[in-house]
């Protein structure tokens, strides 16, 4: 649970932010939008990977008034829960548009086998509450920082092979 509202913290400074910071970055392989590997060697400007809001600041700033959440706390929008490594050309794609607008700008339907989505700890539920026409934010973030946490608080036990 204190991890969860860590992840759910949009006002992180120092240390714990770095390493939540190389902990997404290191999860995650493939470009969310495209489904294309990501190279954070590149020297391509399109390519670069950025963390990206999912639920973008701007779409976050015009919808408060819809959204408890959001107007309550105005910083939750810089959660970790919003956050995913996307390339600089995606992220300049999605920019302000909802969830459920970008996925459709990009063609992406949930497959369970697809990496994009373990790697981005997006489920079929989360993906499908993007996908709504009224999103509900505080869900999604709410159930993507529980995914997160279990994998992080899972990285603490080390197991020996024999």
């Amino acid at each position: 649970e204190e991890i969860k509202q860590d992840l759910l913290n949009g006002e992180f400074r120092g240390a714990k932010k770095q390493a939540l910071v190389i902990f997404l970055l290191s999860s995650s392989k493939t470009d969310f939008a495209t489904g294309e590997s990501l190279d954070y060697f590149t020297e391509d400007k399109d390519r670069r990977v950025q963390l990206h809001h999912i639920f973008p600041k701007r779409w976050c700033a015009d919808n408060k008034a819809s959204h408890a959440a959001i107007e309550q706390n105005p910083e939750v929008m810089n959660s970790f829960a919003n956050l995913m490594p996307l390339t600089s050309a995606s992220n300049n794609a999605w920019m302000t548009r909802s969830p459920g607008t970008a996925i459709h700008h990009f063609t992406i339907a949930y497959n369970e086998t697809d990496p994009r989505f373990a790697n981005a700890f997006i489920d079929q539920q989360m993906f499908e509450v993007l996908l709504q026409t009224e999103p509900d934010p505080m869900k999604f973030w709410e159930m993507r920082a529980d995914r997160l946490a279990e994998r992080l608080f899972s990285l603490q036990y080390v197991s020996k092979k024999d």
